[in-house]
């Protein structure tokens, strides 16, 4: 009784550290930023862990991207991630990440391709099986998208890496192969 006491008290004493104002004025100075930003596309995907040893996680994202000029097919967009990431334990953390994105369009729009990276703040780094280091990761992606028809929705895939950069030790990463679906929310387009 005295081992589940003290967990009991070590996971309170966790959830009010990400309580604190410290973290909340970190989450909160994203906020102009995105009010600001010129919302162009959302989407919702979900993906599995892959490649890694770590293969026993689920995740479901949401991103949004803002753009900052098109030329030749080429765009440079701000993205918004905001991740769960779920174990087989019944584990799970938020992820909040933003950063820029490089993104190639074909001519008619059909098809695009990105590159990009998020500084991401995760909510929870140490799991039963495995401890990601500490809250401050990394996040970067290739994708391919693809328009359905003549509509404004697209179907999309990344595969993804999230790791800690070395700041931390231990830094596993994480390695997910996401899809999903995602919708233009201008009708501005090349």
């Amino acid at each position: 009784m005295i081992v589940i006491g003290a967990a009991d008290g070590d996971r309170r004493r966790r959830r009010q550290r990400w309580r604190s104002p410290r973290h909340l004025i970190q989450w909160l100075l994203l906020l102009p930023t995105l009010a600001l930003a010129d919302w162009q596309h959302a989407a919702v995907m979900v993906g599995e862990s892959v490649i890694t040893g770590d293969r026993s996680a689920q995740q479901l994202q949401g991103v949004g991207f803002w753009s900052h000029g098109d030329q030749d097919g080429w765009q440079v967009r701000g993205e918004l991630l905001v991740a769960l990431l779920q174990k087989p334990s019944q584990e799970s953390a938020l992820l909040l990440g933003v950063g820029p994105e490089l993104m190639w369009s074909s001519a008619d729009d059909r098809y695009r391709w990105s590159v990009g990276t998020a500084v991401t703040l995760v909510s929870r780094h140490r799991f039963q099986a495995i401890d990601y280091g500490g809250p401050l990761q990394f996040t970067s992606h290739l994708g391919l998208s693809r328009r359905l028809g003549d509509s404004t929705w697209r179907l999309q895939g990344r595969l993804q890496h999230t790791s800690n950069g070395g700041i931390y030790d231990p830094n596993p990463g994480l390695d997910t192969l996401i899809i999903g679906i995602g919708r233009e929310l201008t009708t501005a387009t090349r």
